[in-house]
This record gives structure tokens, C-alpha cells and sequence, in this order.
């Protein structure tokens, strides 16, 4: 992950290696719930958004976000933390309002009525 966020400051304008940087995020949190390690999951979600945010174009990085935001919702209900988890739903709704038309959406949105 190091190398990718060198590379990422080194070459901004690169949405290749910004985009793995991201994928390489999203699984990096996905493999954090394992350990239930929150703050582990805390930081790289905020990394996350922060390049979401220093990008607002790229839907790759925005994508990655979103899964990292709905997974993370997911997990906190686990754990059994409405609070945290009502901030990550609120999260998930500021992007959704701010991207409405992005495909995650939908299938979060399908993900979701499959559980219930």
C-alpha cells in the first residue's frame, strides 16, 4: 500500500495507479473487519475519501468509496454500533446526492432488497 500511495503523490494526474491505490484500500478494509480492528477501518476509509474527495471525477475511486462506505455499514451492524453506523449511512447519502446516476447505487440498492 505504501508504494501506491508514493506513487499516487509522485503521479496525481495518473488515474491508474490512483485507481489501485483505491481498489488496494477497498480490500485492505474489507480484510480489516476480520481482525475487528475499527480504527484500522476508521483510517483507511477516511483515506479513501480523502482521494474520493481530491478527485470528485474519477468514479473509479468514487465507487471504491462507496462499496468501502456500504461494507463498513454492513459490519457495524455486527458489531451492534448504531451510532457509527447511522454516520456511515449519512455519508452514503451525502454521495449519493452528490452522485445519483453513479451504477453502485443500483447495486448497492439490489444488495440490499436481497437481504431483506
Amino acid at each position: 500500500m505504501q508504494e501506491l500511495r508514493v506513487l499516487t503523490d509522485a503521479f496525481p494526474d495518473d488515474a491508474t495507479v490512483r485507481e489501485r491505490l483505491a481498489m488496494g484500500l477497498f480490500n485492505t478494509i474489507k480484510h480489516a473487519k476480520n481482525g475487528y480492528d475499527l480504527a484500522l477501518w476508521d483510517a483507511l476509509l477516511e483515506e479513501l475519501k480523502d482521494l474520493a474527495d481530491g478527485f470528485p471525477d474519477d468514479a473509479t475511486v468514487r465507487e471504491c468509496l462507496v462499496s468501502g462506505l456500504a461494507n463498513s455499514i454492513q459490519y457495524v451492524g455486527d458489531v451492534d454500533d448504531p451510532g457509527r453506523r447511522d454516520a456511515l449511512l449519512k455519508k452514503l447519502r451525502d454521495l449519493h446526492d452528490r452522485y445519483p446516476n453513479d451504477k453502485i447505487f443500483r447495486t448497492i440498492a439490489e444488495r440490499a432488497s436481497e437481504l431483506l
